[in-house]
């Protein structure tokens, strides 16, 4: 779910049966790509809250909006009463969802939509779950004309507050192109620290034991 393609987060649309205040900023050029180079093949089936914060909401997407958007229609029947914001749903939206609409059941979420006054402006969500050393791989993005007014910082404070609150969850990775330097800074504000990787990329990897709390709250 990424405004362009500078970076990766594998399967950010698979969040669930398959997207905390703002840390100042967010000034995202472009976001972390949630395709990423390993595309689940299956959902996890987990029902998501909606999440909400000072700017944004996250709202969990339905199988139906998945599904449309994967096939290209109008996804207005399936946001009402939210509406597509300017530049939303973006090319990274497509491959994020493609799991829930080729995998997902009636009933199914899959990630979170961005929600700032009525308007979709971008997408997040975790791979599916932890893995079997509990890390999660987290993905998100913002169309165009929602970047650097601090959403993307918000939605990823959002996302990782409950993703940690997770049974099983001990850290969560987020990898980012190098060149991406407005994500780096994000993830850095928001706890992460940077690990090597294979080049260009960049493993950013927050410990929740480790890094400063945050503070994020959801409405079931």
């Amino acid at each position: 779910m990424a405004g362009g393609s500078d970076g990766r987060a594998a399967g950010a649309g698979a969040a669930g049966a398959g997207a905390a205040g703002a840390a100042g900023g967010g000034d995202l050029d472009d976001l972390v790509d949630p395709t990423g180079a390993q595309r689940p093949t299956a959902v996890q089936r987990v029902t998501l809250p909606r999440l909400t914060g000072a700017q944004v909401a996250l709202v969990p997407v339905s199988l139906g909006l998945a599904r449309a958007v994967v096939a290209g229609e109008d996804p207005t029947p399936f946001l009402t009463p939210l509406l597509a914001g300017r530049g939303w749903p973006h090319a990274d939206t497509v491959d994020a969802l493609r799991p829930l609409a080729e995998h997902g059941e009636e009933g199914d979420d899959g990630g979170w939509l961005v929600v700032r006054d009525g308007e979709v402006v971008g997408d997040c969500g975790w791979r599916g779950g932890p893995d079997a050393e509990g890390s999660v791989v987290i993905g998100y993005g913002l169309a165009a004309p929602a970047r650097r007014q601090g959403l993307g910082t918000e939605a990823v404070a959002l996302l990782c507050a409950w993703a940690e609150q997770q049974p099983g969850v001990q850290r969560i990775v987020a990898d980012v192109h190098l060149d991406n330097e407005a994500s780096r800074r994000m993830l850095r504000r928001l706890g992460f620290v940077e690990r090597p990787d294979d080049p260009p990329w960049v493993r950013c990897v927050r410990d929740p034991d480790a890094a400063p709390r945050i503070r994020g709250r959801h409405v079931c």
